[in-house]
């Protein structure tokens, strides 16, 4: 099941908020009962959403559940071995579908990535004392499976929401920020991201040879925009719909398209993936602190890593490992000429220019497609088909408003209305903005244009 989809908006959603706000309605005078009850909710409503999705992949879940909520225990009793044995059995579990999914017609389960991810990052940090062991099973499962956050992230750290499976806050404040951030995010996927996937899929689809450099790079940055509005649209569904339930989750974009290097922004794009590998992967290599021999082989280590991350297709090995030499030049070699370059837009286009690069290798389906399309993209002159071939109307206003919001503009405005007087006026503008985001989103869904998620496949 998706957010952005009729079932979603329509039934599950309405009802599990329905049950939510009458469990604590009749625990109001009980915080405790309220918190467990609520928690019982959540978990059901949890299981429903991944069962409904991908019934079969229920056991799967259940089974990583048993295995690090029983790691996380012997563990915390001192038998480290069992850090070992939960860590192994993990990254088995995913590293068999994620290459099962390439070499044979074993369906990816959704949300795996995320959702063991998320499991090995508690039981490192229960053994590291980073994190107190949760001896509640419901507790524990609801913070590897918690719905909005389970198939596509962003990937939590037990840390950040331990207090918040005990106790947290419900007002109608909280619930008012998590609709309109959720009508946003499905605005930026509805009316963006599904736009986009149209000239997308078609000049990939296309025999590329011969397409010509004006039509590559117009799909080329179409997709960038698929791409970020698509997931960061899902991300920001998920904390909208998680602050409604009491949950604070930390931000996993934050504009990468305005960013200035490489290295910014790999600490502005899919954050929370990127402080997962740094955390449990680049610090226990040795991270910074090291020979320039042993930086440039723990970067290579983590950015290639991270492109297995998103399959096993050679296409995402190498934009990982390409990300990683860009980031090793920077540290490295041209660090230095970027931060006192006076014209930061030359940085800007020079950023870009290698996101783009990357992400065409990353969107191609082999290595062969990869190559032919870079060399369309450096050809000259039109090729058998023209940039008209591809729009509408509907495209470019979306084309156009990607542009625009993939740069901080919502917080400039936002920022104009910080006066206590203005703030009420602010609130009213993004309440009205969001009904109409949503009310168009639903015309589009119940119209049936393409939907799917693209991290969903990851």
């Amino acid at each position: 099941m998706i957010f952005s989809s009729v079932f979603f908006l329509w039934v599950f959603l309405p009802v599990v908020l329905i049950l939510y706000f009458l469990s604590s309605l009749l625990y109001r005078n009980d915080p405790e009962n309220r918190i467990k009850a609520n928690n019982i909710l959540l978990l059901i409503a949890s299981f429903a959403f991944y069962g409904l999705g991908g019934y079969r992949y229920l056991l799967l879940l259940f089974a990583v559940l048993i295995i690090n909520y029983a790691g996380g225990l012997l563990i915390d009793k001192g038998i480290k071995p069992a850090l070992f044995v939960t860590i192994l059995l993990d990254i088995g579990l995913l590293s068999f579908f994620k290459f099962a999914d390439t070499f044979t017609d074993i369906i990816l389960p959704l949300g795996i990535s995320f959702y063991i991810f998320q499991s090995v990052s508690y039981v490192v940090d229960v053994y590291r004392n980073k994190a107190y062991v949760q001896k509640d099973f419901i507790k524990f499962s609801l913070y590897v499976s918690l719905f909005p956050q389970l198939v596509a992230g962003p990937i939590v750290r037990y840390s950040d929401i331990e207090k918040q499976l005990t106790d947290r806050d419900t007002s109608s404040d909280r619930f008012f920020d998590g609709m309109v951030r959720f009508c946003f995010g499905l605005g930026k996927k509805v009316l963006i991201a599904n736009a986009l996937a149209g000239p997308v899929d078609a000049i990939w689809g296309d025999k590329i040879q011969g397409l010509g450099a004006t039509v590559t790079w117009f799909g080329a940055i179409c997709y960038i925009l698929q791409l970020y509005f698509d997931f960061s649209g899902y991300s920001d569904m998920a904390i909208g719909l998680a602050k409604i339930f009491g949950f604070d989750l930390k931000e996993n974009f934050d504009h990468p398209y305005a960013s200035k290097s490489i290295q910014e922004f790999w600490r502005r794009w899919h954050i929370s993936l990127s402080g997962w590998f740094k955390e449990y992967v680049y610090i226990p290599l040795g991270g910074s602190r090291c020979s320039s021999v042993r930086l440039v082989f723990n970067l290579l280590i983590v950015f290639g890593l991270t492109g297995i991350w998103h399959g096993a297709k050679l296409t995402f090995v190498v934009w990982g490992l390409f990300n990683g030499i860009l980031i090793i030049s920077e540290r490295l070699l041209s660090g230095n000429i970027l931060k006192k370059n006076p014209v930061k837009l030359l940085n800007r286009i020079y950023t870009l220019f290698m996101v783009i690069i990357g992400f065409a290798v990353f969107r191609s389906e082999n290595i062969s497609q990869a190559l032919t399309f870079l060399k369309e993209m450096f050809s000259r002159g039109d090729g058998v088909y023209t940039v008209f071939s591809y729009l509408s109307m509907r495209l470019i206003v979306s084309f156009l408003l990607g542009w625009i919001f993939s740069f901080p503009v919502y917080g400039f405005i936002e920022n104009r209305f910080k006066s206590e007087k203005k703030a009420n006026i602010w609130a009213g503008l993004k309440g009205i903005l969001a009904i109409l985001i949503l009310a168009v989103s639903m015309i589009e869904i119940i119209a049936g244009s393409y939907n799917p998620f693209l991290y969903f496949q990851f």
